[in-house]
């Protein structure tokens, strides 16, 4: 019992050190102008594909990939795109899968048939032949 108390201290004491020594996981790096983004639109429920513009009063503007006129958005709606891969499009991981056009939504992948997948939105609806080009992580 004492061994493993004595393992469990020392593995603690050494993840403890490699944070303080800047070893651990880095904060992401914040969005800026020209990055592409997920955005909700006034606080809905979808998500449209956009551009990340200047600074604004709440957050940033965005320029919206429909071709919107631009809004300020506030930070807690606004999530950096990123194109899903092979390797982390698996069943069970959570994704923004396409609805149509610019529009996405939260969802799981609850199936994959070589390059096809099959997804459950968040409103429990479900999308068979989902491509990889259509899902964002």
């Amino acid at each position: 019992m004492r061994n493993k108390l004595l393992i469990s201290l020392v593995v603690m004491s050494s993840i403890l050190m490699m944070f303080a020594a800047g070893c651990g996981p880095k904060a992401p790096e914040p969005i800026k102008a020209g990055d592409g983004i997920l955005a909700l639109w006034y606080g809905g429920s979808t998500w449209w594909l956009g551009t990340a513009d200047t600074a604004c009063d709440n957050g940033l503007n965005v320029k919206w990939a429909d071709g919107s006129s631009p809004t300020c958005t506030v930070m807690t709606d606004i999530i950096r795109e990123v194109p899903a891969t092979k390797d982390a499009a698996v069943v069970g991981a959570s994704v923004y899968a396409k609805l149509s056009g610019t529009k996405f939504s939260k969802a799981t992948i609850t199936a994959v048939n070589g390059d096809s997948y099959s997804v459950e939105y968040a409103d429990k609806t479900t999308k068979d032949g989902v491509t990889l080009a259509d899902l964002r992580m």
